[in-house]
């Protein structure tokens, strides 16, 4: 890398020379010549003295300084490189670099790769940069004397010869057939001629534009122009492309109205399936008649309505989040107003909650067929694709878990609401067990599946779990336990033994925590050693709520000890449905000693802590351990 003058040049310009000797000489008018400059710095901004010095400035700036003032080649914005170093590589590229504290490279800064002249050097790009949108290019001299770029220039996608208005393509290696032919897929393309006539390699090409007129040029060569032919076949291509993507369209779209239709059919099958289930829930052939399913159809839609998805979403601001209610094993539930003003409560199938079909249909089959005072009523239901949705009334009040855990609403729960929500729970669940049109066992009885009006009348929900059972069927096996662990019953949790005593368990842990509202994880009392302290124990349990004056003491002591009946660990210690609501309804039906509790620990209570007064509790003697519910 040196500074030199061309030829007799008053100008001065820094330049990178082979160390090898090149026949490549810049001639002046003289005859005289000097070697080629391989590429140039200042080529635009030569310097007029020889005090020129190439360094890099203080603040990052690689520039030519001289007595008239500097020539910058780079300046970094904004300028945070620090520890910079220029070198000279082996294959001409001089390079501007930061270097870390290691002396190892960390970036390159700048390279005259980027900024060619008019030669090609190996490693040199020729094109665009689609980020930076920086061009590679080489440019010609204006005269040897004079190194400024001339408008003439070497781009690797096209070349412009200045003067001439002719244009090349970038594929310069085509033959003329291939010429040709890339003519005629172009639009503007009208004439087209090889760029080396002698061996016929080369496309140059003129468009719409072109204005040809006949002039002496020792260049001659053979231009050929399209022809209506030629055109004709353009147009050929064109429209068979367009036939191409019609036929595609109309392929795609007959896919999409097939899919459609099948998904429809699919739908009307499952709620043919689940109608059909209306009539017959055992029938689960899949053979369906077609006029008994519109009989049906009818006969659904006249007591209950099956909504679209867009009332489904008008009803719930499409199920805003200001809307919903809660979320349970089902999925979300959300608060909706039908057009009519009706509120409502809407179950929405989540995909993760693990329940499917069989468990929307058994619920909607169930309520459908079961119609009583203690049990949520169905208003319809929702099926539209992957949706499955269901359609209850909306219960104000919410579920019982809402006030029983709560600390701030419990004193809500005066003793009057918590026995009528006992009795009405109850009495729902003797209706499935055996007064209903058919044996139903709920299987997930718990306080947050117990909704409550605005009368905090109680009502059962959430029958996606019940198992049916036939008039004369009292017992069955399943490998599917399902349900919520702290009400189950140890039989169906351990070995999946169904049975009505299991919602026995059930109603019996769900009336212990109305009595002492707390959880069932938390349900726990001390173990009397003789059977008249039951009274003593029982009031040290009991919520407070419940302790004062007003409230009848006997009729909590008796629920409190039907609870026990119930969550006794033998099955057939446990009393029925039936014999519960006549306990709790009949003062005085002398109440038997409860059993061993299910998932106990056993404590004792010292001899020394006695209360002899028993009080308006059972003369039944009782003996009770440390019991907590799983």
């Amino acid at each position: 890398m040196q500074f030199f003058s061309p030829g007799k040049s008053r100008n001065r310009y820094l330049g990178i020379f082979s160390t090898r000797p090149s026949l490549d000489l810049y001639s002046d008018v003289n005859g005289g010549g000097d070697e080629k400059a391989l590429w140039i710095a200042n080529r635009d901004d030569p310097i007029t003295d020889t005090s020129g010095s190439l360094m890099i400035a203080p603040d990052g700036r690689l520039i030519i300084s001289h007595k008239e003032g500097n020539v910058t080649l780079f300046s970094a914005t904004p300028t945070t490189a620090t520890n910079l170093t220029a070198i000279l590589l082996d294959n001409g590229n001089f390079v501007l670099r930061e270097l870390n504290t290691n002396s190892s490279v960390n970036r390159t800064l700048w390279q005259s790769f980027d900024y060619p002249t008019d030669t090609l050097l190996p490693g040199m790009k020729l094109g665009i940069n689609l980020r930076t949108g920086h061009k590679w290019s080489l440019t010609s001299w204006v005269l040897p004397q004079c190194r400024a770029a001339k408008k003439y220039w070497f781009e690797l996608r096209q070349v412009y010869m200045f003067g001439d208005s002719v244009k090349f393509d970038e594929n310069y290696t085509l033959s003329l057939s291939d010429c040709k032919a890339k003519c005629v897929n172009d639009c503007s393309c009208v004439a087209y001629a090889s760029v080396d006539s002698d061996t016929g390699i080369g496309c140059q090409i003129w468009g719409n534009d072109t204005s040809f007129v006949t002039a002496q040029n020792s260049l001659a060569r053979d231009v050929f122009f399209l022809t209506r032919k030629d055109r004709k076949r353009k147009w050929w291509i064109w429209l068979t492309i367009a036939v191409s993507l019609m036929v595609f369209a109309f392929i795609c779209s007959l896919f999409c109205l097939i899919r459609r239709k099948l998904r429809a059919r699919g739908k009307v099958r499952q709620m043919e399936k689940i109608l059909y289930e209306l009539e017959d829930p055992k029938t689960i052939s899949g053979q369906y008649n077609t006029n008994k399913t519109a009989r049906l159809r009818k006969k659904f839609r006249h007591d209950r309505h099956i909504f679209s998805l867009e009332t489904m979403n008008m009803a719930t601001n499409n199920f805003s989040s200001s809307n919903k209610l809660g979320q349970g094993g089902y999925g979300p539930v959300y608060k909706g107003m039908l057009l009519d003003g009706q509120e409502i409560a809407i179950k929405r199938l989540s995909r993760s909650s693990g329940q499917g079909l069989v468990e929307f249909q058994n619920e909607i089959v169930l309520i459908a067929k079961l119609q009583h005072t203690n049990l949520v009523r169905l208003l319809g239901c929702c099926i539209e694709g992957e949706e499955k949705i269901l359609v209850y009334e909306y219960m104000m009040n919410k579920s019982l878990d809402f006030f029983l855990f709560d600390p701030s609403r419990k004193d809500s729960l005066k003793w009057n609401t918590r026995l009528n929500i006992i009795e009405g729970v109850a009495q729902g669940l003797l209706y499935l067990h055996k007064y209903s049109r058919l044996r139903v066992i709920h299987r997930d009885l718990k306080a947050s599946n117990v909704l409550l009006d605005d009368n905090m009348n109680p009502k059962i929900s959430d029958f996606g779990l019940a198992r049916i059972f036939g008039m004369q069927e009292f017992e069955a096996n399943t490998e599917r336990i399902v349900g919520t662990y702290g009400y189950m019953s140890p039989e169906y949790a351990m070995n999946g033994i169904v049975s009505m005593k299991t919602d026995v368990f059930s109603f019996g842990v769900l009336v212990l925590e109305i009595e002492w509202q707390k959880k069932q994880q938390l349900l726990s009392f001390r173990t009397p050693t003789k059977p008249h302290r039951i009274c003593s124990v029982l009031e040290e349990l009991t919520d407070p709520v419940l302790t004062n004056e007003s409230t009848p003491t006997n009729e909590v002591m008796r629920c409190i000890h039907v609870g026990l009946l119930c969550v006794q660990v033998n099955p057939m210690d446990r009393p029925s449905m039936s014999n519960v609501v006549l306990m709790l309804t009949n003062d005085s039906l002398q109440l038997s000693v409860p059993k061993q509790p299910a998932f106990f620990i056993e404590t004792a209570m010292t001899e020394t802590e006695t209360r002899e007064e028993v009080g308006h509790c059972s003369t039944n003697g009782l003996s009770i351990s440390d019991m907590v519910a799983r």
